[in-house]
């Protein structure tokens, strides 16, 4: 049993923009890794302070094709999200499984985390990101 005034620990996974991104609007149902976890439960996505310059462009047209809007609509989205979601975590995911291979176009490996049911936080919660899988934190 809880204390009556024990803060909530949060499980998170810190990932690089703008796939953290793509996570939390519900395009992107895996994420890679190079290690599995067993880990399951509700896990919050931090937006790492670095971004994958070279990966926005293909980021922001699989999300505008998901999403059905153009690829400068979801690009215009990124931006606005951007300029708060770095450094921070920007919502939660459901994690359900660890796969090593999957017929998501966002599969790579050579692990999978397999997430659903994304949750956008309203106002993004600054923290710094750690490599563990799943880091904790608390808010």
């Amino acid at each position: 049993m809880a204390k009556k005034n024990q803060k909530p620990v949060w499980k998170c996974l810190s990932v690089r923009q703008p796939n953290a991104w793509a996570i939390i609007v519900g395009a992107k149902d895996i994420e890679n890794r190079s290690r599995p976890s067993y880990y399951l439960g509700q896990l919050y996505i931090h937006a790492s302070a670095t971004e994958n310059v070279d990966a926005v462009d293909e980021v922001t047209k699989r999300v505008a094709t998901h999403l059905g809007i153009s690829a400068g609509e979801a690009l215009a989205k990124y931006q606005r999200h951007r300029e708060r979601g770095r450094g921070a975590i920007i919502g939660s995911v459901q994690m359900f499984g660890c796969a090593v291979s999957h017929d998501s176009t966002w599969f790579e490996g050579p692990y999978g985390y397999l997430l659903r049911d994304p949750q956008q936080l309203e106002i993004p919660v600054p923290a710094k990101g750690m490599p563990s899988i799943p880091f904790t934190f608390t808010p």
